[in-house]
């Protein structure tokens, strides 16, 4: 893969941990809450989600750099 998904990557996980590491410090703060973890558990479906189309979208423009399918247009990132 190129050093552009590398960076995707990197930042999707970082993305998807610091949320779980809200959550946990909400789940805390208000432990007998439900209604905001019920919000944040929302909102971290959101983001696998978000991931989830995230990875698919660099693996079909993988798929499309390898096989060509756009001559003329480089979707490599030059190293």
């Amino acid at each position: 893969m190129s050093a552009l998904a590398d960076v995707l990557e990197i930042f999707s996980l970082f993305y998807l941990v610091s949320g779980f590491a809200v959550l946990e410090s909400l789940q805390r703060r208000f432990r007998r809450d439900l209604y905001h973890l019920g919000i944040l558990y929302e909102m971290l479906k959101g983001r696998a989600i978000l991931m989830f189309l995230l990875v698919v979208a660099l693996t079909v423009a993988n798929q499309l750099s390898q096989k060509k399918a756009f001559k003329g247009i480089d979707l490599k990132v030059l190293d």
